[in-house]
């Protein structure tokens, strides 16, 4: 299991990113796999500090990954507002621009780049994990 404690700071992600190029590269995963982790990472990240924490930038973020021979599990533990990805409402890309509604295509993105997303609050934390299958 790889583990990455963060601050709720914007900046930290450059420590992610770098995280999750060591994790690729040791593992030897695709670009493609890559690509979706850095999506992933990103859209969720940047919604749970800029929107769960709203600039409080002393609290931390637990990151969990385990890597099995054909998925891999992302776990992301926080304290803040709780907030139920899998609750939120699907993006409609077919609708013209003008008749979309603002916010919702960075979940989008994200539900579209794994196979499942389990949620579950205890004890004031919100434990997130995404599955992803492995292209063997």
């Amino acid at each position: 299991m790889y583990k990455l404690e963060i601050e709720t700071r914007i900046s930290e992600l450059i420590r992610v990113f770098k995280f999750l190029s060591d994790i690729c590269i040791e593992n030897k995963f695709s670009s493609d796999v890559e690509f979706d982790l850095n999506l992933i990472f990103e859209e969720f990240l940047l919604n749970l500090i800029n929107y769960g924490y709203k600039g409080i930038d002393s609290e931390k973020i637990c990151i969990e990954i385990e890597v099995y021979q054909d998925l891999i599990k992302i776990r992301i533990t926080d304290t803040a507002v709780s907030f139920d990805i899998r609750e939120t409402g699907d993006f409609d890309s077919s609708l013209p621009l003008d008749k979309r509604r603002v916010g919702g295509i960075g979940i989008h993105l994200i539900k579209s780049a794994v196979d499942k997303i389990d949620y579950e609050s205890i004890s004031g934390k919100n434990i997130t994990t995404f599955h992803r299958t492995l292209n063997i």
